[in-house]
């Protein structure tokens, strides 16, 4: 059943939603480790490239019925990673900055 869903969609739509499950994946195996205080990799730029295609990657393959020229869902979908990175790096900064008063 998923190898036939798979099989029918066009060759953009299997590298979008490759993006997609390997940016989640990463995300969720980011979170769980930030518990355990240990994270798999401590540093900013990782987090802002895990949630820079997380945004990009569920904008892109959820919009792209809506939206049929690729130019223009790339164009949105990078506005929403970059918001994403953008949220995430506030956020650090947040935290720091609190965490250090």
């Amino acid at each position: 059943m998923v190898a036939e869903w798979w099989a029918e969609l066009g060759l953009m739509m299997q590298i979008l939603w490759g993006v997609t499950i390997v940016a989640s994946l990463l995300f969720i195996i980011q979170n769980f480790t930030i518990f355990l205080r240990d994270g798999i990799c401590r540093s900013p730029f990782f987090h802002g490239i895990v949630n820079f295609f997380l945004g990009f990657g569920w904008t892109s393959v959820l919009m792209s019925q809506r939206i049929q020229t690729p130019a223009y869902l790339f164009i949105l979908a990078s506005v929403v990673g970059a918001v994403f990175t953008a949220l995430v790096v506030g956020m650090n900064y947040f935290l720091e900055d609190n965490a250090n008063k």
